[in-house]
């Protein structure tokens, strides 16, 4: 048999085992491996300045355009900002990284942001203070196998944990309708869109 899976990180191995469920009980096969091939992340051409704090990438990570999903990860119970559990800055070297919550603030609250269809995928447009653009794709979210809310909700992870409650994690969360910081449970597996590790620094 053959499964077709995307959202697969760059620079990545993965463990997999094929079982059978018997009813009476479970039959599991060898454990087997395979590590996908690297991508050099381009912070000239991967990344979007939109006039913020940090440059945000053009696409989720595991995807190859910005109307792919990526791929939906769950958290550990600590920040994980520019961590080795950060995947973002473990797959491609430290060139990026996860946002804080801070910097999802700052996307939210100095863009200005449209709800649009982008090649049928809907999902947010943002437009930063100097005209440039991304757009962040309605990707639902997973918990164990059960995805849920694509093309009607955004929910993407920050690298900053709940500081009262570390079985949850910050995250934003969006629709049509409204956007809004959220608290997510730390196995509940959103999508991810990195931010560049270096910062802007304004000067006067």
């Amino acid at each position: 048999y053959t499964v077709d899976v995307e959202g697969l990180l760059a620079n990545t191995t993965y463990y997999y085992v094929a079982y059978l469920d018997l009813g009476a009980g479970m039959v599991y096969g060898e454990e087997k491996s395979f590590t996908t091939t690297g991508h050099t992340f381009d912070l000239d051409n991967d990344l979007v300045d939109l006039g913020l704090s940090t440059k945000w990438a053009k696409y989720n990570l595991g995807a190859t355009s910005e109307t792919e999903i990526g791929g939906l990860a769950s958290y550990a119970s600590a920040d994980i900002y520019k961590t080795a559990n950060d995947l973002a800055y473990k797959a491609f070297e430290g060139k990026v990284t996860m946002p804080t919550i801070a910097e999802f603030e700052e996307l939210f609250a100095l863009c200005t942001r449209e709800w649009v269809e982008v090649e049928g995928v809907a999902g947010y447009k943002f437009t930063g203070p100097n005209g440039n653009s991304i757009f962040m794709p309605a990707a639902g979210s997973r918990t164990q196998g059960t995805t849920t809310g694509v093309g009607v909700e955004g929910c993407y992870l920050s690298g900053s944990i709940n500081v009262s409650d570390t079985q949850f994690a910050m995250s934003y969360h969006f629709n049509s309708a409204l956007a809004t910081r959220a608290t997510t449970p730390v196995y509940q597996a959103l999508a991810i869109r990195a931010v560049s590790t270096a910062k802007n620094v304004p000067f006067d």
